[in-house]
C-alpha cells in the first residue's frame, strides 16, 4: 500500500491533515470529489460523478478515545473515468498549495514563484498559475509571520520592547489620520513611513570609513513600498548597515525624510561622502540636504553615470570609456582620455561636463571616497535582505535586527582571532601592502627634503618603454603622483619605497581605520536578546494599519514596476547546455539520448 493511499483505519492527527490527505489522494490520481458534510467532529465527501457510474465515498471522523481522526468508511475505489484533459486540478487551491509550500518559504522567504511552480509539477504532474502560486506563497508566509495587517499593529509594540533592551536605538514614524465610516480614529494611525537604527550600528559607524552608500529596494509582499538602506564599510573591507526606512517610494520627501533622520540621530559628524545613483528624487533631496549636514559631500556610483550616458548616447564603446575615466587616479591622464572623447563625440563631452568632477571621478574626489566608485555595498545590503522584501512589515524590521546581530558576532570574531594570531591589520590589507613592498623593491628614490618627505622616485621603464617613470611623493601631505596614496588612504609603493629611503615606519601612513583594535570598536557594542513577550514593557500608544492605497492589485499576476536598463541585463550564456542530457551542441527536444531512451521505451 502507497503512503498516500487511502484505507479504512488510516488516522490522521487533525481534521486539517486528514482533508489534506483526501486533497493529495485525489489530485495525485486526476479524480474529483464534493464535501457532503463538514462538522468539526466529521468530514464526508464523494465522487463528484457520483450516482453517475461512480459509487466511491469515505467518511471520517474524530475517535475521542485515540484523539486522532480516523477513515471510518469508505466504498472501494473510484471507478470513474476522466473526459476532460486540463493543466490544474479544482482541489489544487491556493490554501492546499500553501500547505505543501511552507517549510519551503520558511527556509527561503524569497524563493522565486516560478521555482514553485515547478515544484508543484514536480509533486503532482499540475502546472499552477503565476497568481494562485503567489497567492499561495502569501498564505503560507501569514502562517509563518502573521498577516499583514496585523503586522503593522504588532510593529510599534516590537519596537518599543527593542528600544527597551537596547537603549540608544532610533526609531521614527510618520502617519496620517485613520478614518472609519468618514469618522477620525483616534487611537489608530495609517503608517506611512518608519526609521530605525540600532545603537549598535550608531556607535560602530564611528569608527568605519566616513563614507554612506544609499540605495532602495522595492517590497514585493501584500503592500507595496520601498526599503531604504544607508551602508558603510569598516576598515576589513566588510559592509556595515547603518540605518533602515521603509517609505512609500523613492520620492524627494521620502529621501528628505530618511536623510533628514540620519543626520539628526545617526551621523551628526562632519566630512561624510555620500555615494547614490542620480535618481531625479534622490538628487532633489540632497540638494535641499546637504547644506545643513556639516561640510557632507554627494557623489555619484560610476556605474550610474555610465548607465544614463549610454541612454543618452547610445555608445558602449563611449560607455566604457567614461567608467575607465572615472575610476583614473592620475589627473593629467584623465584630462587626456577627456579630449579624446570630446575629439570623438563633443556632445558627449559637453554632457559630462555638466557634472562636476569631483562627484564622479576619483583623482578630483579628494580621497572622499576611499575608492568606491560604485553603490556595490548597498546593493549587497539589497541582496542579503532579498528574501525578507516580501514579509510582514515587522518581520522585514525584525530580521534586519537579527541577521545584524549575527554579522557582529561574526566580525568580531574575525577580528579577535586575527589579533590573537598577532595581526595588526586584516589580512586582505596584508596583502596589498606587501605587494606594494615587493612593487616598491629597486625603485630608485632622490629624496629633497627629510623633514617633510618630498621625494622623486623614479620606477624602472617597462620592455618598449621609452623612458622611466617618475613620481613625486610628499609624505606629510599623504599625497603621491600616482592617486592611489591620497585616494586610499593607504601608502603606494612609491611612499614605501621613500620610506624605506628615509628610514620611516611607513605603517603611520596607513588610515588608522584599517587597523584591527579599531575594527573591534566598529563591533564593540552588543545586540541585546528581546527575550520573551511576558517582559516586554506595556505599550499604549496608537496603533498603525496599512494604508489601503499601497494595497497591491488583487487579480492579475503582479507586476513590477522597477524600469530596467542596460545594468539589469545578465550576460548571455556561449555554450548553451540541453536539458536533458547537460552536454553542448543541441537542445532537450532533438537531444540523441533522450529519443534513443523514447525509442526503447516504445519497443517495450
Amino acid at each position: 500500500m502507497n503512503e498516500n493511499d487511502l484505507v479504512v483505519g488510516k488516522q490522521f492527527e487533525s481534521k486539517e491533515a486528514t482533508v489534506d490527505a483526501i486533497k493529495q489522494f485525489h489530485i495525485r490520481n486526476s479524480f474529483d470529489y464534493v464535501v457532503v458534510e463538514s462538522r468539526p467532529d466529521r468530514y464526508v465527501c464523494r465522487c463528484k460523478q457520483f450516482g453517475a457510474g461512480c459509487e466511491w465515498r469515505i467518511r471520517a471522523s474524530l475517535n475521542v478515545k485515540r484523539g486522532a481522526w480516523e477513515i471510518k468508511k469508505m466504498n472501494g475505489g473510484h471507478s470513474c473515468v476522466s473526459t476532460i484533459v486540463s493543466q490544474d486540478h479544482t482541489k489544487l487551491n491556493s490554501s492546499f498549495i500553501s500547505n505543501c509550500i511552507i517549510n519551503l518559504i520558511s527556509e527561503d522567504p524569497g524563493i522565486p514563484i516560478k521555482a514553485l511552480v515547478k515544484e508543484i509539477v514536480s509533486r503532482f504532474g499540475y502546472t499552477v498559475t503565476y497568481r494562485k502560486a503567489w497567492k499561495a506563497k502569501q498564505l503560507a508566509m501569514s502562517r509563518i509571520y502573521g498577516n499583514w495587517e496585523g503586522s503593522y499593529n504588532e510593529l510599534p509594540r516590537w519596537l518599543n520592547a527593542v528600544q527597551y533592551f537596547a537603549p540608544g536605538t532610533i526609531v521614527r514614524y510618520s502617519a496620517s489620520p485613520h478614518s472609519v465610516d468618514g469618522v477620525v480614529d483616534p487611537n489608530s494611525y495609517i503608517l506611512d513611513r518608519v526609521f530605525w537604527a540600532f545603537k549598535p550600528s550608531i556607535e560602530g559607524f564611528a569608527y568605519c570609513k566616513p563614507i554612506l552608500q544609499v540605495d532602495g529596494t522595492f517590497l514585493t509582499g501584500k503592500y507595496t513600498g520601498t526599503l531604504l538602506i544607508a551602508s558603510s564599510q569598516d576598515g576589513n573591507r566588510r559592509i556595515f548597515p547603518v540605518a533602515f526606512a521603509i517609505v512609500e517610494g523613492e520620492t524627494k520627501e521620502a529621501w528628505e525624510w530618511f536623510f533628514y533622520n540620519i543626520r539628526t540621530f545617526v551621523t551628526p559628524q562632519p566630512n561624510i561622502c555620500v555615494i547614490s545613483d542620480r535618481g531625479t528624487g534622490l538628487l532633489a533631496a540632497l540638494r535641499t540636504e546637504m547644506p545643513h549636514w556639516g561640510n557632507t559631500e554627494s557623489v555619484y556610483c560610476i556605474r550610474h553615470v555610465a548607465s544614463n550616458f549610454n541612454k543618452e548616447f547610445r555608445d558602449v564603446e563611449l560607455k566604457d570609456k567614461v567608467i575607465q575615466m572615472g575610476y583614473e587616479l592620475m589627473r593629467p591622464r584623465f584630462e587626456a582620455m577627456l579630449s579624446a572623447l570630446r575629439e570623438k563625440n563633443a556632445r558627449a563631452g559637453a554632457w559630462l561636463d555638466q557634472i562636476p568632477k569631483e562627484k564622479w571621478t576619483q583623482c578630483y574626489d579628494n580621497g572622499r571616497r576611499y575608492g568606491h566608485m560604485t553603490t556595490n555595498l548597498a546593493e549587497c545590503i539589497n541582496g542579503v535582505l532579498k528574501g525578507s522584501r516580501a514579509l510582514p512589515i515587522t518581520a522585514i524590521v525584525q530580521t534586519t535586527y537579527y541577521r545584524l546581530n549575527s554579522w557582529f558576532v561574526d566580525h568580531r570574531d574575525e577580528a579577535v582571532n586575527m589579533i590573537k594570531a598577532g595581526h595588526i591589520y586584516c589580512e586582505e590589507l596584508t596583502k596589498v601592502i606587501k605587494e606594494n613592498q615587493r612593487k616598491a623593491t629597486g625603485q630608485l628614490v632622490r629624496s629633497f627634503s627629510r623633514e617633510t618627505g618630498v621625494a622623486e622616485v623614479e620606477v624602472s621603464s617597462r620592455a618598449g618603454a621609452r623612458h622611466s617613470r617618475v613620481f613625486t611623493v610628499k609624505l606629510v601631505e599623504n599625497w603621491c603622483d600616482c592617486g592611489e596614496f591620497q585616494s586610499l588612504r593607504l601608502p603606494c609603493s612609491h611612499a614605501i619605497a621613500t620610506c624605506s629611503k628615509l628610514n620611516i615606519d611607513c605603517g603611520q601612513f596607513i588610515s588608522p581605520i584599517y587597523r584591527l583594535d579599531n575594527i573591534l570598536n566598529v563591533y564593540g557594542r552588543k545586540f541585546e536578546p528581546i527575550g520573551n513577550e511576558e517582559y516586554w514593557p506595556p505599550y499604549s500608544a496608537p496603533s498603525f494599519v496599512p494604508n489601503p492605497v499601497m494595497r497591491r492589485k488583487r487579480t492579475g499576476r503582479p507586476k513590477t514596476k522597477r524600469i530596467h536598463n542596460e545594468m539589469d541585463e545578465v550576460q548571455p550564456q556561449l555554450n548553451k547546455k540541453c536539458g536533458f542530457c547537460r552536454t553542448a551542441g543541441h537542445n532537450r527536444k532533438n537531444c540523441p539520448f533522450r529519443m534513443s531512451e523514447v525509442g526503447e521505451s516504445s519497443r517495450q
